[in-house]
């Protein structure tokens, strides 16, 4: 996906192709109709659709908390919003990953609380699990640099990747 911006700063396009390994070909699809939130990031992959956290004008209008989560099929080939949780932080950053195959949405504000989700029955709203959320001075660093991997079996711990070099437990009852 390539988005090229109108130097009015509300216009966009975005041109979409997709690659067919048995064809070993391009082609274009429909475009992609919503602003990327942020540039150079790649799409997350759960539940067979690649997610961007997007908006649908550039962030910069649409602030506060103007961010959508948007997914392509990659079977239909089709683009939709995906149902968000319930915020308890307000005016935040959002990222979104995957967490054992579900997506999984990160959440910052501007100070120091930071909310942590997954969404365990893709596309059911209710299906969201609040997994971590805490406030902390010190943990201005959490949502930029961490990266959720995996669970322990119980269920009760959180390993997480920081700065793409080094993993973390996190207790995720105590925290």
């Amino acid at each position: 996906m390539v988005q090229f911006y109108g130097k009015d700063k509300e216009s966009f396009r975005s041109e979409v192709s997709v690659y067919s390994l048995k064809s070993d070909s391009w082609r274009r699809i429909g475009d992609f109709p919503y602003y990327l939130s942020y540039k150079r990031v790649s799409g997350v992959r759960a539940s067979g659709a690649l997610h961007w956290v997007v908006s649908r004008k550039r962030r910069w209008l649409e602030r506060p908390n103007g961010d959508l989560i948007a997914a392509f099929d990659l079977r239909s080939e089709e683009y939709s919003l995906v149902p968000q949780p319930e915020y308890s932080i307000k005016n935040f950053d959002m990222k979104v990953n995957v967490l054992e195959g579900c997506l999984c949405v990160l959440c910052k504000d501007y100070s120091v609380q930071f909310e942590m989700g997954v969404m365990e029955d893709y596309g059911v709203e209710k299906s969201w699990t609040k997994l971590i959320s805490f406030v902390d001075p010190n943990a201005y660093w959490f949502h930029d640099i961490v990266l959720p991997v995996a669970y322990l079996k119980s269920r009760k711990q959180m390993l997480l990747l920081q700065d793409h070099q080094k993993f973390i437990w996190f207790d995720i009852t105590t925290e």
